[in-house]
């Protein structure tokens, strides 16, 4: 919130910074489709309300400023995270009152949900026609779905997943918007996709692209594109996770990432407005908390002690279990929580033996490997273990 209120240069005074790219990553999360504005009109002596659609689809630009001043902001965050955190009321005043993102135009918004596929996409392209124009290119994450979180948990099976076909056909459109530099990023999920979208495209666009933004996303079961790993590549592509990230460390296997310190803790840290910022630069640290580093390091001998079949068949077993409480949405779950565990609990015990005892040693396995993994770093860290080292060395 510091950096909104501070900084009131123009995109033409200072250029877009990783701050900016996490600030329009989570404004991607706005319900455009709700974005209905109330203005009265006078007709004769009466005064009477019209609804004007300001959602920006197609080639119809609105200005980011005109939405959060003329539309419903508790429709335009519902069911997000956003709708969730204690700091969005103050993040939507300060976008409002910004002068940095006073210009910003909001247009080519794309939602899609199918529970059929397991798809869960959306996107949204800001613009900045300045001096020096611009677009920014922004994914959404995981929404509020199971469906949505089902798509991410696929990612450990699936080489692709529908939403980054559709990531890398968006990004080809919204090249067409304007000539200018292009910044493409998200969070979360939304920072896989933009990264899938940047090292999958032809080569032309590569070109234009600027920067590549990952906040906090996951990577990749298999390396989606030769271009990932090109030096050419790495110098575009900024990650970023949390000091304690679980969701940005999820089939990581590369440094290529910096760790950014943030007021929260455990995978609490995953909320944006968590991360610690000093001046136009989030505030870093060398690596990972040693807690982070544990469970990833455990969830990953996980993944790799399991076949695809296997992590296929787990993932769709906890699904329909989840589906049998009958809502599709988390805030939706949590409004019954008592009577909807109980119904899962019950639907769990239903399930064919077979099934109830594949689930069971799935999770069974996960617990043996954090064990195994909690004694060998109460091993190494022991006063004999030290002095063993010593001696070897």
């Amino acid at each position: 919130m510091t950096y909104l209120k501070e900084e009131q240069r123009t995109f033409d005074e200072a250029p877009l910074n990783e701050v900016d790219s996490l600030i329009l990553s989570s404004v991607s999360y706005f319900n455009f489709e709700y974005a209905k504005a109330t203005l009265s009109i006078v007709d004769g002596d009466s005064e009477n309300s019209k609804h004007i659609d300001l959602v920006p689809v197609d080639s119809k630009h609105i200005k980011l400023h005109d939405i959060l001043c003329l539309c419903d902001n508790e429709e335009l965050i519902h069911n997000s995270w956003l709708d969730y955190s204690k700091e969005t009321p103050d993040f939507m005043q300060e976008l409002r009152s910004s002068r940095r993102y006073r210009d910003i135009l909001c247009t080519a918004y794309v939602n899609e949900c199918s529970d059929v596929i397991e798809k869960q996409f959306s996107a949204v392209t800001f613009i900045y026609e300045g001096k020096n124009p611009f677009i920014y290119v922004a994914f959404r994450g995981t929404d509020g779905t199971f469906s949505g979180w089902k798509e991410d948990f696929n990612l450990s099976y699936k080489n692709i997943i529908p939403s980054q076909r559709t990531a890398l056909n968006y990004l080809s459109g919204a090249s067409l918007i304007n000539g200018g530099q292009i910044f493409v990023g998200g969070h979360s999920k939304g920072g896989n996709l933009a990264t899938y979208a940047s090292a999958c495209t032809d080569q032309k666009l590569f070109e234009r692209i600027e920067k590549v933004f990952n906040h906090d996303g996951p990577s990749f079961l298999n390396t989606p594109s030769p271009r990932v790993d090109a030096k050419k590549f790495l110098l575009k592509y900024s990650k970023t996770v949390p000091e304690s990230s679980i969701i940005g460390m999820i089939l990581e296997n590369d440094d290529h990432y910096t760790v950014v310190q943030s007021t929260e803790h455990s995978v609490f840290q995953h909320n944006p407005f968590s991360w610690i910022v000093e001046g136009d630069e989030f505030v870093k640290q060398k690596s990972i908390n040693p807690s982070a580093e544990f469970f990833d390091s455990a969830l990953a001998e996980w993944i790799n002690s399991k076949t695809d079949e296997e992590r296929e068949r787990f993932i769709d077993s906890a699904y329909a279990v989840l589906a049998s409480s009958g809502h599709d949405k988390f805030c939706d779950f949590q409004e019954n929580l008592p009577s909807n565990v109980a119904t899962i609990l019950k639907t769990g015990l239903l399930t064919d033996k077979q099934t109830r005892k594949f689930i069971f040693k799935m999770i069974g396995d996960f617990a043996g490997i954090i064990k195994d993994e909690s004694m060998s770093r109460l091993a190494e860290a022991s006063p004999i273990a030290k002095i063993t080292n010593s001696q070897e060395d």
